[in-house]
């Protein structure tokens, strides 16, 4: 399960500084969606979604989130690859989960008043069923199931190409 929370102390200045960044890594030519910028600051150069697509409020929340890390990615993403035991590359298995706790980060931008910034607190029952192959198209979807105080809970399934589930929490 993705858990997450709103927080407003302190975040105005960190979310200036992320945007700074942004703004150089652009001037050298490794840009970052406006929109991805806009929902995950804090994320910069090195963010695990280059796409996302939320419907749906309150507990009926979804969210989709795109990702493709191959050799060689211009963003330097690369750096979340390993060789498995056959010399192949396969993506960090946390990566998966960074990248079910943005997809419901975004989910919960709607809720936020002006100056909050989400943030997920724990990720539980992580099962993977399979490593995620470099290159490979993953899809991750997650669903808001309840609120607790300003605490959201999600479940969320990453499937990678020929639609198969690598990972569910």
């Amino acid at each position: 399960r993705v858990a997450g929370a709103a927080e407003q102390a302190g975040q105005a200045d960190h979310g200036a500084a992320a945007h700074a960044v942004v703004a150089e890594l652009r001037e050298i030519g490794l840009g970052v969606d406006d929109a991805l910028e806009e929902l995950l600051p804090h994320r910069g150069i090195n963010l695990l979604i280059d796409a996302v697509r939320t419907s749906g409020e309150g507990n009926d929340a979804r969210g989709e989130c795109k990702l493709r890390i191959a050799d060689g990615d211009e963003r330097g993403r690369d750096i979340f690859l390993r060789k498995n035991e056959d010399g192949r590359d396969v993506l960090i298995e946390a990566t998966l989960a960074e990248h079910l706790a943005l997809g419901a980060i975004c989910v919960m931008q709607p809720d936020l008043a002006p100056g909050e910034i989400a943030f997920f607190s724990l990720i539980s029952k992580f099962d993977l069923s399979r490593e995620p192959r470099g290159g490979e198209g993953l899809i991750s979807s997650v669903k808001r199931l309840r609120d607790k105080g300003r605490f959201r809970r999600f479940e969320g399934e990453v499937r990678g190409d020929g639609d198969e589930a690598i990972a569910r929490a």
